[in-house]
């Protein structure tokens, strides 16, 4: 091979390394061009929540929401304290919003007339001033609302929440916010109906009344009026239900009392029957001190007995004494699951 060919060979190898090398700094350049171009992100906002559809707040417990909701995509998130003092383990909420500040005759009004509610409801507005949820009782014209909840129980002594009785309850908001131009969110998952089912059976365990029965002989002459007005110096008071409520010095429920079964004193007083027996119910996961409404009704009971005369029984007739009551007080300290008897949640759970 002569010098000739040497030299052509690698000019050749030189001048392939040289295009490879122009070849790469120009794909540099464009691809770095491009990248300039295009636009920047938005940075992520811890606050933000994953997907276009998901609500402004998240509603404890909930992963879905309903159809109901008018949000619309684009809607900037708001940091609202949605999940304060809301049990997701015993309760579920509904959010509203609104465009105006809310009124306060024209809101209430609107909120009597709904029907279809789930147990025992607890309305609340959301002070922006002070960025805290309060019940609707203490609503101050001084104050901006533009957010409301309603909080309902998972359970009550009508059932569990169910996926159907969620979408009776949800139309009904709906009608609600449809007529004050409210914003509402919620959410339906299965987790939700399975929570409930679960407290249910739970409740159904220890969803307690006692039953302390005064029994009148059958010769023994006692008049309503006689033992009504005996209840009222003691300071029991006769609601609108008919019968009396016994409560603490606290203003704390204790027990109620009605005739043998239970049947309104009011519809008893204009009876022309003489009155046969007294029933006084404690109803267990209402009551905050079980042992002291134990205690009160079993010593006015003793009261009732040596002025009127009569036994006190169990629900089955058996006689009931001192040691009796005890035993009963120890059974009913507590409610486990962190249940507390008298608390709000548990006056919840266990409302019709």
């Amino acid at each position: 091979m002569t010098s000739l060919q040497i030299y052509l060979i690698i000019m050749g190898v030189v001048l392939v390394i040289v295009f490879l090398f122009i070849g790469r700094v120009q794909a540099y350049r464009y691809k770095k061009t491009i990248i300039n171009d295009e636009p920047k992100a938005a940075p992520v906002s811890s606050r933000s929540f994953e997907g276009d559809d998901e609500p402004l707040i998240r509603l404890a417990g909930h992963e879905r929401e309903t159809q109901a909701s008018h949000l619309k995509k684009g809607d900037t998130p708001i940091s609202l304290k949605q999940v304060e003092e809301v049990n997701s383990k015993f309760e579920w909420s509904v959010l509203f919003s609104a465009e105006e500040d809310l009124q306060y005759r024209p809101l209430v009004q609107a909120i009597q007339s709904i029907k279809g509610l789930y147990g025992s409801v607890n309305w609340q507005v959301y002070e922006t001033d002070s960025e805290s949820w309060v019940d609707l009782e203490k609503f101050d014209s001084s104050q901006t609302y533009r957010y409301l909840r309603v909080i309902m129980p998972v359970s009550s002594r009508s059932g569990p929440l169910t996926e159907t009785r969620w979408q009776e309850v949800i139309a009904s908001l709906t009608l609600f916010a449809t007529g004050l131009h409210l914003t509402i969110r919620s959410h339906r998952e299965k987790e939700l109906f399975e929570r409930a089912k679960t407290i249910e059976e739970f409740c159904a365990k220890v969803d307690i009344m006692i039953g302390l029965n005064i029994l009148f002989g059958e010769k023994t002459a006692v008049s309503m009026s006689g033992v009504k007005n005996f209840l009222l110096e003691k300071g029991l008071s006769l609601e609108d239900d008919g019968l009396f409520h016994a409560f603490n010095a606290s203003s704390q429920a204790l027990y109620t009392l009605g005739d043998k079964d239970l049947k309104p004193i009011l519809d008893i007083e204009t009876d022309p029957n003489l009155l046969k027996g007294l029933t006084f119910i404690i109803d267990v996961p209402q009551i905050r001190d079980v042992a002291e409404a134990i205690t009160d009704a079993f010593t006015c009971a003793n009261e009732l007995v040596a002025n009127f005369g009569g036994i006190v029984v169990d629900d089955n007739l058996k006689p009931l004494g001192i040691k009796q009551i005890e035993r009963i007080k120890k059974q009913m300290d507590k409610i486990h699951l962190g249940i507390t008897p008298g608390e709000a949640v548990a006056k919840k759970l266990f409302s019709m």
